[in-house]
């Protein structure tokens, strides 16, 4: 029984010796496929009610794409891990046109700080983690504006917000090491997103008195003045991100 700490030493050392530490600092791409029945809901019916006078339609927000920030400590060996810490933004565009030359022009705008934690496998300088990302202090936007318009006033135009809110994804990371950088990929999808209850709201005096301070998710009930559910700030999708991120050994 007294060889068994000096056996497990022995069989530990070698793998610590292969290991290498690093603090690591960088950026990159980023792209989000987005999923929202609500979103996708809103464009059929804005095209629905503007269909006689629309050159070109609303196409819904299936994707964006932002930059990422991010430092933190890797260790790669045998045996992969990480724990890092940074910043995520995406922006989406979509466009109506009109045939009296007015445009519709509305962004979307995901941001969060993020902290990921890897564990995983390594063969030289390459490694294959599984990931956990949470995403806090979660945020999302709607910016509708309607240009060349003869009225400046338009009912759903503004700036639409949401509350803080919070997210958890699972993925992969693929990373190679080639000094002084890492080459990072991660592919990552929602397993939690808060803000399902949170709608997305101007909250503009004038709005709130007319009853439409939340962006709809039915145009058709928002122009008419009927109720309608506002576009909740749960939106999300798979996530695809490429990173440069320079390394110091430790």
């Amino acid at each position: 029984m007294k060889t068994l700490p000096g056996l497990t030493l022995v069989l530990t050392l070698p793998l610590l010796a292969q290991a290498q530490h690093f603090v690591t600092a960088g950026a990159g791409f980023g792209v989000i496929v987005m999923n929202s029945e609500e979103l996708d809901r809103f464009a059929k019916t804005y095209n629905s009610v503007n269909y006689p006078g629309l050159r070109a339609f609303l196409k819904g927000f299936d994707a964006g794409v932002g930059l990422q920030v991010e430092a933190g400590y890797r260790q790669v060996g045998r045996f992969s891990k990480a724990v890092t810490a940074g910043w995520q933004s995406y922006n989406s565009r979509d466009v109506a046109e009109f045939g009296n030359d007015e445009i519709r022009n509305l962004e979307l705008r995901l941001n969060s700080l993020q902290v990921s934690g890897e564990l995983g496998h390594g063969w030289r300088d390459f490694f294959v983690n599984g990931m956990a990302t949470v995403h806090v202090s979660r945020k999302a936007r709607i910016i509708s504006e309607l240009a060349n318009a003869d009225t400046v006033r338009s009912a759903l135009s503004g700036t639409y917000k949401s509350a803080a809110a919070m997210a958890l994804d699972a993925g992969i990371t693929l990373g190679l090491y080639r000094d002084p950088v890492f080459l990072i990929a991660k592919i990552s999808y929602p397993v939690y997103t808060g803000g399902r209850s949170e709608k997305l709201e101007d909250r503009t005096p004038a709005k709130i008195a007319d009853g439409l301070s939340f962006f709809p998710d039915d145009y058709i009930n928002f122009i008419e003045r009927q109720p309608y559910d506002g576009v909740a700030s749960a939106i999300d999708g798979l996530k695809i991100a490429v990173t440069i991120a320079f390394a110091f050994r430790l």
